[in-house]
């Protein structure tokens, strides 16, 4: 989904997205060297726990950020409610099983050698029909598809009735928005919506809105990105002091802090990337359409990754999982070996270009 904008094409939102995508990544791997990880951790190693929490206080409200942003501009196009429930629908209904149930029964298996891999299959799906829905690392999914659908609903709206935000009013959401975030921080304290509770559910609903919304707002006026870009290095400079006061000297309740730290890098991160990054890349081109394949494949390695390093099983089981890893490797080898395909193919056609005005 390349953003395209009325004043020209946006190509610091893909390679943006490309980088949040892949701190999320590293985020997940690094929680499994880390003390206190999933539950089931490698052998760990210095550094892995303070680096997960940096990232942590940040790649999901830029990931939802970035969304809105690209959102907002592909809907002038098409219907993106559509667009996404096919994509993301079968990864939902296929993967969320699978992964969940999996991820239980390593959980359990850790500690418990008698734990027997298909009664978790069988206990997901029980639970599914007792109103008890749990889906792990693929939740983040799930909310993209709600907010879409929303956002197109919002907009079909919008255009029925002939509505029209004036520019001023558009600022005064923007900063609504944000202080919102901050007072459901104060009062709900939103953690990882994997903890089931009602309050936690509402709390991330609304803290991930916030984001979403203001990623919309941000595409709706170029001069905010200008202005954005002119303030760049400042915005960063005040991430990093933020992130010293959450993880050291906070008086504050951690959530409030964490807020900080998010905007703060989201607007340090988007004003930095528009300034000097907003140009196409053949690696983010051919990237761009397969982050969620890449998202769920990765979720799978670390699994089988568990698997095989902490021998948890043996047999049938274990040539499952070596298997699926070997798949997974070979899949993104392949795609590394498309993506420098096209960037030697686009630097091939130059030099071409080159040569022929001499």
């Amino acid at each position: 989904m390349t953003a395209i904008y009325a004043g020209g094409r946006l190509h610091y939102l893909d390679n943006m997205r490309a980088m949040a995508f892949s701190m999320m990544l590293l985020f997940h791997t690094l929680k499994l060297f880390a003390p206190e990880g999933w539950g089931i951790h490698l052998t760990p190693l210095p550094g892995a726990q303070l680096g997960a929490e940096v990232i942590s206080s940040w790649r999901l409200p830029l990931l939802f950020f970035i969304s809105g942003a690209a959102f907002s501009i592909s809907i002038k196009r098409q219907n993106i409610s559509t667009r996404t429930a096919k994509k993301l629908l079968p990864m939902l209904i296929i993967g969320t099983p699978i992964l969940v149930a999996t991820a239980n029964y390593l959980h359990q298996r850790y500690t418990n050698p008698d734990a027997v891999l298909w009664t978790y299959f069988t206990t997901y799906f029980g639970n599914i029909l007792k109103g008890q829905l749990s889906w792990y690392h693929l939740w983040y999914l799930g909310y993209i598809l709600f907010f879409v659908t929303v956002h197109q609903l919002v907009n079909d709206l919008t255009k029925k009735f002939g509505l029209v935000i004036k520019p001023k009013y558009v600022a005064y959401v923007f900063v609504f928005l944000i202080i919102i975030s901050f007072v459901n921080e104060t009062f709900l304290r939103p953690y990882f919506p994997v903890k089931r509770n009602f309050f936690s559910d509402i709390a991330s609903l609304v803290s991930f809105a916030c984001y979403y919304t203001v990623g919309i707002i941000v595409m709706q006026r170029r001069d905010f990105l200008t202005r954005n870009a002119a303030l760049a290095w400042p915005l960063s400079v005040l991430a990093l002091i933020a992130m010293s006061i959450h993880f050291e000297f906070s008086p504050l309740p951690l959530p409030i802090t964490k807020t900080f730290v998010a905007w703060t890098v989201i607007f340090g991160l988007n004003g930095l990337f528009y300034r000097y990054v907003n140009i196409k890349l053949a690696l983010t081109t051919a990237l761009h359409n397969k982050l969620m394949e890449i998202y769920v494949i990765h979720q799978l390695t670390l699994l089988t990754a568990v698997f095989i390093t902490t021998e948890l099983t043996d047999g049938f089981l274990k040539i499952c999982a070596i298997f699926i890893l070997g798949y997974a490797l070979a899949y993104l080898a392949a795609l590394a070996k498309s993506y420098v395909k096209v960037w030697f193919k686009q630097k091939l056609h130059l030099l071409r270009c080159g040569l022929g005005k001499i």
